[in-house]
């Protein structure tokens, strides 16, 4: 097996490609309860010699590093942090998933999954190496527009949406959970963690109600009522209000000023009225003349609308006020506002965990905030998953082994033999070899062959370690993180994650009365700890 870094950059460090003394590549797998937002986006760190050069190695910050392990496949990062002392130098390095730790603003998502995490990666400079399965590209996502961090955003897609995200090799790669199952080699650590957690009766998921809205009354949002504000200016004073929607707004027009809008009006255009002290309109004409003026910008957050008001110029008539009479002293807001947008409605699902109230310290375990759940079939999924680790023990195992998913302990590289290429060729001659490769080289040759199985769990272990399913005990568990060396893999975390499949698996053939004799002196909650026992 060999070991190879390669610098991208205007770095070096002393020897070969292969001259590193030692490598560690972490990765994390996204979770999949709503309740938590677990998960970093990986790490690679190597040690060589210092280059011996005038500069040293201080020129590897910020370059690009390319690991491959020929039993294990590749990934790629960036240089973070170096240290160099007495010829040597430890580089630290994070992985390209790292380009998404970044705030910045999310205009509002009515789409496919598929365009969502394509426009996401673009706001970090992700545009090529990206991959979303086929068997969820389609699925309709929407999400509220806001700050966000990049990578939380998407680790809440994948907990609202049952996905997860890796870096496999180079590649981006968004995907359906519980596709690999891992084997590992001799087991070097173990242990087994189980604990009651903090019980709770209820868990609490929010969801949006989202609905697509193209120039319709975006204020006020569902039409006017007795609670909307009026707001007032005095004679040349200028304010900017910001008045918070619930719509994440992508256009708003600009109103026009009339002498009387209605309770009751919702479009096409928008509009407002003001009146004077004495609460009779104020003529457009007036209004103009006297250099009054009103008008709107979406809000910094796309949740709002900045109005700024400016006063006429004439005191006698001042304050004046954005509404119309509705007789006496009583006005009501005149501001119409028609634009486009995500419309949103949040509404609180409660869910009951099942676990006994004499047994719970508290009502609600946990309230899901998550811009991603729409529907209440959505929050009622997402209350679901939640809910367990409230009402049951939590379990994790910590882990080692020598390798991970290589077909045999012999098997010591990821690039396929001839012994392989033979027997996809049955029959050939060289002649049909010649004519077949005409004018490529070994090297294109090599690219190809390693192409048939470059993605196979048993080649491509970096970014397919996180999200894999191992059994240990009588149940299956999912890893949530790992390190990869050149010994092996090492701290690898994982939590419990038996579903019914696993069971029926686990139970084929099997009858109600095989299962009763099994667990004839077992609760429920025994059962939960060894699901898998036959």
């Amino acid at each position: 097996m060999s070991v190879e870094m390669q610098i991208v950059g205007n770095g070096k460090y002393g020897g070969s490609q292969s001259s590193i003394s030692s490598y560690s590549a972490t990765e994390d797998s996204t979770p999949l309860d709503p309740g938590d937002t677990t998960g970093g986006t990986g790490t690679i760190d190597f040690s060589a010699k210092d280059d011996p050069t005038s500069f040293g190695s201080i020129l590897l910050l910020n370059d690009t590093i390319i690991l491959t392990d020929s039993g294990a496949g590749n990934t790629t990062g960036k240089v973070e942090r170096l240290t160099m002392s007495n010829g040597s130098v430890t580089v630290s390095g994070s992985g390209r998933l790292n380009l998404l730790n970044v705030e910045v603003f999310v205009p509002p998502l009515n789409t496919t999954l598929s365009a969502a995490v394509t426009q996401i990666l673009g706001l970090a400079g992700i545009t090529t190496n990206i991959s979303v399965e086929p068997a969820i590209a389609s699925i309709s996502v929407y999400a509220m527009s806001g700050k966000r961090n990049l990578w939380v955003f998407l680790k809440e897609m994948c907990t609202a949406h049952q996905t997860e995200i890796a870096l496999v090799g180079n590649k981006i790669v968004v995907r359906e959970p519980r596709q690999r199952n891992a084997f590992l080699g001799k087991i070097t650590e173990a242990s087994l963690n189980v604990a009651n957690g903090q019980l709770a009766q209820n868990v609490e998921a929010a969801y949006h109600n989202y609905t697509q809205i193209s120039n319709a009354l975006v204020y006020p949002y569902g039409g006017w009522n007795d609670e909307v504000s009026v707001y007032q200016v005095d004679a040349s004073e200028e304010r900017i209000i910001n008045i918070p929607v619930d719509v994440s707004l992508t256009s708003i027009d600009q109103p026009t000023m009339v002498t009387f809008v209605d309770r009751d009006y919702t479009g096409p255009a928008s509009v407002y009225a003001v009146a004077g002290n004495d609460g009779l309109p104020i003529s457009p004409t007036f209004w103009a003349d006297k250099e009054g003026s009103l008008t709107v910008a979406i809000g910094e957050d796309g949740n709002s609308i900045d109005v700024t008001l400016k006063g006429a110029t004439e005191e006698g008539f001042a304050p004046y006020q954005i509404a119309v009479s509705a007789g006496g002293s009583n006005n009501y807001s005149s501001l119409r506002l028609v634009g486009s947008g995500l419309g949103y409605k949040r509404e609180i699902l409660k869910t009951p965990t099942g676990a006994p109230p004499a047994k719970t310290a508290q009502d609600v375990g946990i309230t899901i905030e998550n811009p991603w759940i729409s529907t209440l079939n959505d929050a009622k999924a997402a209350a679901l998953r939640a809910g367990g680790k409230f009402a049951a023990a939590t379990q994790t195992i910590s882990i080692g082994a020598t390798f991970i998913n290589r077909l045999a302990e012999g098997k010591v590289s990821i690039y396929p033999t001839f012994a392989d290429y033979n027997d996809t060729i049955v029959g050939l001659k060289f002649s049909g070899f010649d004519t077949a490769w005409s004018g490529q080289t070994f090297a294109d040759f090599n690219e190809v062959q390693l192409d048939q199985v470059r993605d196979d769990f048993a080649n491509q272990v970096f970014g397919n370690i996180g999200g894999a399913r191992v059994v240990y005990g009588d149940a299956m568990y999912r890893i949530r993180s790992a390190t990869k060396n050149a010994e092996g893999i090492s701290g690898a975390t994982a939590e419990a994650d038996t579903i019914f499949s696993d069971f029926n698996t686990t139970w084929v053939g099997g009858t109600f009365a095989d299962f009763d004799t099994k667990f004839d002196t077992l609760k429920f909650e025994d059962f939960s700890l060894i699901p898998l026992a036959r």
